[in-house]
């Protein structure tokens, strides 16, 4: 009988300590990574499609990623995503809003569309340095 059994009978019931998880070696995490990167900058051409599946694997690989240099970027991207969404409605409601109300029309072209043009530029720099982070196998700081 092994040492590890040798406080143990027949029937008894073990119960373990520790979950073990299967280790995701590091070039996958970082070529998902990167993918998921790729996806989201895609996004903004596609409408929000390939980053609506980006998130979806942002979701399922930040557990996997834990203990990773990657653990931040999929919470960053995760973030990224839904400020970028929550912003984007935000501001849809705004231009139709000023649609109706004629009136409101110079507020679209004062604000609105500089609004629209902030939120892209701070998107697609997020994404550029995060991706390019992840390249180089950085955490993210």
């Amino acid at each position: 009988m092994s040492p590890l059994c040798a406080n143990f009978e027949k029937g008894d019931i073990v119960v373990p300590t520790q979950q073990t998880t299967q280790a995701v070696p590091a070039d996958s995490m970082r070529m998902f990574t990167l993918v998921c990167y790729f996806l989201h900058v895609l996004g903004i051409a596609t409408g929000g499609i390939s980053s609506i599946v980006a998130v979806i694997i942002n979701y399922m690989k930040r557990r996997e990623a834990f203990g990773t240099p990657y653990q931040g970027h999929h919470e960053y991207m995760i973030r990224t995503f839904w400020v970028s969404v929550i912003s984007a409605v935000i501001l849809m409601v705004l231009m139709i809003l000023s649609a109706v109300l004629i009136y409101l029309a110079p507020f679209a072209w004062l604000v609105i569309w500089p609004a629209a043009i902030a939120l892209l530029v701070w998107v697609l720099y997020r994404l550029v340095t995060g991706g390019l982070k992840a390249y180089h196998a950085e955490p993210l700081s």
